[in-house]
C-alpha cells in the first residue's frame, strides 16, 4: 500500500517485496507489508499453533480494511485491536528492523531503527488459543487473552499469557506463565492462572467496560482458553 508523505506525497512500497509469508528452515517468516487479508487466508498460518495468528488476524478488522492494513503496522500499532500483537506475543516472536537489530513483539523501538521489515517465530508445536469480549461478533476486543502451551505428557513444559485490555498495549502476565510453567495441566493449575490473571497489572477503564470488568474478564478468557487446549503434534 502506497505509504504517506508530506505534501500530498504517497510512496508506493508494493516493489519491495515484503508481503511473503513463508516457512524458511523451521522459521515462519511475515513480510512486515503482507497484508492481514494475505495472513488470515494463507494454509500455513491456519495451520500453525492452532491457526492463532490466522484468526487473529481476522478479528483484527472488517474486510476491507484487512485487505490494506499489513503486518508490521498491526503488530506494532500502539492502539487498536489486540488481537495480532497478543497472538505475536506468546509465539515469542521477533521483529526485524531496517538496520539489521531484532527486537521481541511488544518492545520499545530499537535505536536507529526506522521501519520493520519482517515478523518471524520459530515453528515449534504448540498448543494455542485466543478468546476475547466483544460487544458484537466484529468489534474490537474489550478484553482478549492469548495462551501458548507446550506439553509432555500432560506437564506443561512451556507457557505464556498475554493479556490486551487491561492497559494502554497488550503484555504478558508473567505470573499467569509461572502459574503453569513446570506443572500438570489440570483445573487447579489453571485456576492458579486466572487468578493472576485477574490481578495483572492495568487500570483501563472506558465506556465499554471499568477496570474492574475488564479484570474479571482477563480471568474468565485466561480460564476458557486453557481449558480449550490440549497437547498439539507437528503436522
Amino acid at each position: 500500500a502506497p505509504f504517506p508523505l508530506a505534501h500530498g506525497l504517497q510512496l508506493d512500497l508494493r516493489n519491495l517485496n515484503l508481503d511473503y509469508i513463508r516457512n524458511k528452515s523451521g522459521s515462519i517468516e511475515i513480510g512486515a507489508l503482507a497484508t492481514l487479508q494475505s495472513m488470515a487466508d494463507s494454509p500455513m498460518l491456519n495451520r500453525i499453533s492452532g491457526g492463532i495468528v490466522a484468526g487473529a488476524a481476522l478479528h483484527c478488522t472488517h474486510y476491507g480494511m484487512r485487505n490494506l492494513a499489513c503486518a508490521g503496522g498491526a503488530a506494532l500499532a500502539a492502539g487498536g485491536p489486540p488481537d495480532l500483537q497478543l497472538a505475536l506475543l506468546v509465539l515469542d516472536a521477533q521483529v526485524h528492523w531496517d538496520n539489521g537489530t531484532l527486537s521481541p513483539i511488544g518492545a520499545h523501538h530499537p535505536s536507529g531503527a526506522n521501519f520493520p521489515i519482517q515478523i518471524s517465530f520459530t515453528d515449534i508445536p504448540a498448543s494455542a488459543a485466543l478468546h476475547a469480549v466483544r460487544r458484537t461478533p466484529r468489534d474490537e476486543a474489550i478484553v482478549a487473552v492469548a495462551v501458548a502451551l507446550r506439553l509432555q505428557n500432560q506437564n506443561i513444559t512451556h507457557a505464556r499469557v498475554a493479556i490486551g485490555g487491561l492497559g494502554s498495549t497488550p503484555a504478558r502476565c508473567l505470573d499467569a506463565e509461572q502459574a503453569l510453567t513446570g506443572n500438570p495441566h489440570n483445573a487447579a493449575n489453571t485456576a492458579r492462572a486466572a487468578a493472576a490473571a485477574a490481578a495483572a497489572a492495568g487500570s483501563h477503564s472506558d465506556y465499554r467496560g471499568s477496570s474492574e470488568y475488564r479484570h474479571a474478564m482477563a480471568s474468565v478468557l485466561t480460564e476458557r482458553a486453557l481449558s480449550t487446549l490440549a497437547p498439539a503434534t507437528k503436522s
